[in-house]
């Protein structure tokens, strides 16, 4: 008499902790992006002498939050104002 095969669940066994590692990243990226969004959007109690000071105008910063969530809106909104004082800059200064 043959022994009875064991029942092997692959899909558990083999391609959950896979999906499980993939979705890690995915978590800890939404997370970082979540935190990143909550630090703009305090900065929106900052009146615009403050913003100014640190380089960006609430128009940005309204811009950055609305931005979605898979885009760093801290590296974007960065971009952004480095982008307008370039272009408002003189040329002299530039050079």
């Amino acid at each position: 008499m043959l022994a009875p095969e064991k029942s092997h669940d692959y899909h558990d066994s083999r391609v959950a902790p896979r999906r499980a590692f993939m979705i890690g990243p995915r978590i800890y990226s939404l997370a970082q992006s979540l935190q990143r969004r909550w630090r703009l959007y305090r900065m929106q109690s900052l009146d615009d002498h403050l913003l100014d000071d640190i380089g960006i105008t609430r128009e940005e910063l309204e811009w950055a939050i609305r931005l979605p969530l898979h885009i760093n809106a801290a590296l974007a909104l960065r971009d952004r104002a480095e982008r307008r004082r370039m272009t408002s800059m003189p040329s002299c200064a530039r050079d």
